[in-house]
């Protein structure tokens, strides 16, 4: 066998592979695997609580928090900018709930990405 093969043998977990290199591109280094899960739940929940996030995705808040902060405008731990994916908005009905809204930048790459799987 060819060490160096490079034959196709999924084209649909190569359209998955694809996508999801769409979203490394914003942090080619160490992205965890959680930030891209939850990018992906909230392209697809938009406008979902943070809360249903963290139970669905199995994430404790302070695992969410600091995911959400990541996408969002500012990535806490390093003092960077973060991807300025999502928006986090109060819930009016519930003040000390946040909904997680994509921004035009999100919208943009949730939709490459869909375009990529639907290839």
């Amino acid at each position: 066998m060819d060490p160096l093969n490079r034959a196709i043998t999924n084209d649909t977990l190569l359209r998955g592979m694809k996508a999801v290199e769409l979203i490394r591109e914003l942090h080619p280094v160490d992205l965890p695997c959680q930030v891209v899960s939850s990018f992906l739940y909230i392209s697809s929940h938009n406008a979902c609580h943070k809360q249903a996030l963290e139970q669905d995705l199995d994430l404790t808040p302070a695992s969410g928090s600091r995911i959400t902060a990541w996408l969002s405008r500012n990535h806490r731990l390093e003092h960077k900018k973060g991807f300025r994916l999502i928006e986090k908005i109060r819930d009016p009905s519930n003040g000390r709930r946040q909904i997680l809204v994509l921004t035009q930048k999100g919208r943009e790459l949730a939709n490459q990405i869909e375009a990529e799987l639907q290839l």
